[in-house]
């Protein structure tokens, strides 16, 4: 199942003259883009085989529960825009207030973990700036909490600084024993090492040091820290969703002693504020292009997956290669009915793109879908010859076929950039961090989603392939495919801090990993929307935060 899908296609109704596609009727065709012949309907037909179900449950996000989602209170009635902007010219003032380089680093840490850092963008890169620039010494920093907080906040930002810095908390053995019972530096330290590059021996060091006297620490510490290194051991700041991680650390931080009441307060109203945009923004999802590139996406994968018979995945696949609506005259009308909804929607949004920035994204969009539907057959063909490739061989499809560089690419565009050359190029040349996201997309819905996916009958996924491969127990082979993820991170790490491609487009990227830790981190958050993640959906849409 693709990790961005949205609906099965038992929820989601598809039909020529559906919403899903009227939104772009009235623009006119420009003569630039050719539109291929009327779609001949035709009697020949394949004979109508049995068909598969995932037995996914109705879904529980209708449009009318969409629609009917308010805050429990409005701001305009009790909080004014004015509240809201003199807490935040107060919060500058605290960002001016100390010439401290660490106690510059606490603020901006807390401010990002309350998620109101996207105000203070300048702000905090130009301390970020300072302390790089002016070689503010981390070596000398007299703890591991300082010089973990600096070395985790500066390579977030892109600065490439060296790891060695903390060479100076070892010895002949390792890391110093003396380090063990500081929790907090232990905890610093621990979250730094997940900005680690790839070889970085050092930093591997620090991960399996502060792992192990974390899990032994917990249970002498208070309940507070204790949560945070449960929360943390689970998954580390570095791979939370910011908006998610910003409602719950806000919780946090309003029992620590040495809370801000100004950052508390600011950071309260503008989550409630921000809520109230969200809320008008998910009503208007369904009329916006990348919700429906990923919902076509998600019908279209479970076509391949579980709904279509082989020949009729084939047939499908060949047709959209050839972008030669005739080609689908073999198709049964249900299989048919998925090539047109592809076909029309990728012209009008070429079309839309083009009226609107000039640039003609066909290309890139076709040669998306025909890499995609390509990798669901070599899937199919998997599964109906009761095949299992060999973890190398899965890797170098799947990463296509969990419908990354398709949604990217359809995100890319059509999240309000302004597209020309330039930005066109980037989708050439961002190959490599595309790659590394895509991979541990895939790699965090297998480990969330195969046990369910192999009861119902699917293609095998990376962790089958290498217990075949290896002849490994699952939990062994679930392990290696965890390390796997910590490599592929270290990889787009290194991208991130090392590449020339525009700040939009590596959010873009990191984004798509951050989301799969989300949703598949108590299993398949996609296929069984209950539970968590219906509690997450509520806790960031739904449920504003208390005042007082």
């Amino acid at each position: 199942m693709a990790a961005m899908s949205c609906f099965s296609l038992a929820r989601l109704p598809i039909s020529s003259t559906s919403s899903s596609t009227r939104n772009f009727s009235c623009l006119t065709k420009p003569h630039s883009i050719q539109r291929s012949c009327k779609i001949v309907n035709t009697t020949e037909k394949l004979e109508e085989p049995p068909r598969r179900s995932a037995n996914y449950h109705p879904t529980i996000w209708d449009h009318s529960t969409i629609q009917s989602i308010e805050s429990l209170s409005s701001l305009k009635g009790n909080t004014p825009e004015r509240r809201r902007e003199l807490l935040k010219n107060e919060v500058k003032l605290l960002l001016d207030a100390s010439d401290d380089p660490v106690a510059q680093l606490q603020l901006i840490d807390t401010i990002q973990r309350l998620g109101i850092a996207y105000h203070f963008n300048n702000e905090i890169k130009s301390i970020l700036d300072r302390i790089h620039d002016c070689h503010v010494d981390l070596e000398a920093l007299d703890c591991v909490h300082k010089t973990a907080l600096a070395f985790r906040l500066l390579r977030q930002h892109g600065y490439d600084v060296s790891s060695d810095v903390f060479q100076k908390y070892r010895d002949s053995q390792g890391f110093k024993d003396s380090l063990t019972d500081d929790v907090k530096g232990l905890l610093s330290l621990y979250e730094a090492s997940f900005l680690s590059f790839p070889g970085e021996q050092l930093m591997e060091e620090a991960n399996k040091f502060s792992v192990r006297h974390l899990e032994s620490l917990t249970q002498k510490v208070g309940l507070d820290i204790e949560e945070q290194v449960r929360r943390s051991l689970q998954v580390p700041l570095h791979r939370r969703m910011r908006r998610l991680e910003a409602r719950e650390y806000v919780d946090v931080y309003q029992r620590e002693e040495g809370k801000s009441s100004v950052l508390l307060e600011f950071a309260k109203v503008d989550f409630n504020f921000v809520q109230i945009i969200h809320q008008m923004e998910l009503k208007e999802l369904s009329k916006i292009g990348i919700t429906k590139a990923v919902c076509i996406l998600s019908v279209i994968d479970d076509v391949y997956d579980i709904y279509g018979s082989f020949e009729e995945v084939e047939i499908l696949t060949k047709t959209i290669k050839s972008w030669d609506p005739h080609e689908m005259r073999n198709l049964p009308e249900n299989i048919k009915l998925c090539y047109k909804i592809i076909y029309n929607f990728i012209e009008e949004i070429t079309t839309s793109i083009l009226l609107d920035n000039g640039c003609n994204v066909m290309p890139f969009l076709k040669k998306e879908w025909e890499n995609l539907c390509g990798s669901y057959l070599v899937e199919a063909k998997w599964f109906h010859e009761g095949y299992t490739p060999s973890l190398k061989e899965y890797l170098k499809n799947a990463w296509i076929s969990i419908g990354g560089p398709t949604t990217f690419v359809f995100a890319y565009c059509l999240l309000g950039h302004t597209l020309g050359d330039n930005s066109l190029n980037c989708l050439k040349q961002g190959f490599d961090p595309i790659y590394w996201s895509s991979l541990i997309l895939r790699l965090n819905d297998d480990l969330g989603t195969s046990k369910a996916e192999m009861e119902r009958g699917d293609t095998p996924k990376s962790i089958q392939c290498h217990m075949r491969e290896t002849g490994e127990s699952e939990e062994v082979s679930r392990e290696y495919i965890k390390n796997l993820v910590d490599h592929f991170w270290k990889e787009l790490n290194q991208e991130s801090i090392r590449t020339h491609l525009p700040k939009n487009f590596m959010n873009l990227v990191t984004n798509m990993a951050l989301a799969s830790h989300c949703i598949f981190q108590f299993g398949d958050g996609i296929g069984d929307s209950t539970g968590m993640t219906k509690n997450r959906i509520l806790s960031l849409f739904a449920n504003n935060v208390p005042l007082e």
